[in-house]
């Protein structure tokens, strides 16, 4: 079972190998692992193609690769979640939007923002950092999901995978979350050096404001809320990376 990207995992990684909520829960210990792992692919595609397209061209396939690696998971949470917090006031009413599998203007309007949002500030990234920072990118905007999960709940009554989930992470032991946290602080400071400290606290900025606004709007978080905060973090990330070089 793969959840987070199109690439294919051995089911080693996995203890059980029959029970896909069991599979997700173990996954969950590996997110940031599996932004670096994506982080890593679209590090190799920049450096084998960066000679030979225009630098322009280059980023607009580079995001359509993540998109393709990802299934767009993450940029249907944002657009599910902006239709939902943008156009409605009261919990239910959040709620039931996000249920909705179509898409509306704010949620439309979300994507094409975070899209040209990703295209403009890669773009004034030199390219001798390009590849660097979009794996530290994918790196830290996952990371910053399993510390801020831990104070939130599924604000839903189902048994969906997404409840599933969340409430994982809720259930998960302080350990893994520890080693996660040293994985990825570990790993972009050893990409970035001592600039990465700056991202990280941007990355945990966003994460703590988001929880706060999440729980005071319904009370917890849902998998669109995460694919939200992991879209913003990402190009936050991006951003102070432009004003720090």
């Amino acid at each position: 079972m793969v959840f987070f990207t199109k690439i294919p995992i051995p089911k080693l990684f996995f203890p059980s190998q029959n029970d896909d909520m069991k599979q997700l829960k173990y996954a969950i210990a590996y997110f940031p692992l599996i932004g670096a792992l994506i982080g890593f692919v679209a590090w190799i595609f920049i450096k084998v193609n960066l000679e030979f397209l225009p630098k322009n061209i280059l980023i607009v396939l580079l995001l359509c690769l993540l998109m393709y690696i990802t299934g767009g998971l993450h940029e249907d949470g944002l657009a599910d979640a902006f239709d939902a917090f943008g156009s409605q006031f009261k919990k239910k009413d959040i709620l039931r939007v996000m249920k909705d599998s179509r898409i509306g203007t704010f949620g439309t309007l979300a994507i094409v923002a975070i899209f040209f949002l990703k295209f403009t500030t890669l773009s004034n990234i030199e390219s001798t950092y390009l590849g660097a920072i979009v794996c530290t990118a994918q790196i830290l905007s996952r990371w910053i999901i399993l510390p801020m999960m831990l104070f939130l709940r599924y604000p839903y009554k189902s048994t969906s995978p997404s409840k599933f989930f969340v409430e994982s992470i809720n259930n998960m032991p302080w350990w893994i979350v520890i080693i996660s946290s040293i994985f990825s602080i570990g790993s972009v400071i050893l990409i970035l050096g001592y600039n990465a400290l700056y991202l990280i606290l941007a990355t945990s900025i966003i994460g703590i404001a988001s929880g706060f606004y999440y729980h005071h709007k319904i009370q917890g978080a849902t998998g669109d809320c995460l694919g939200a905060t992991q879209q913003i973090s990402e190009v936050v990330i991006y951003l102070i990376f432009i004003f720090i070089k």
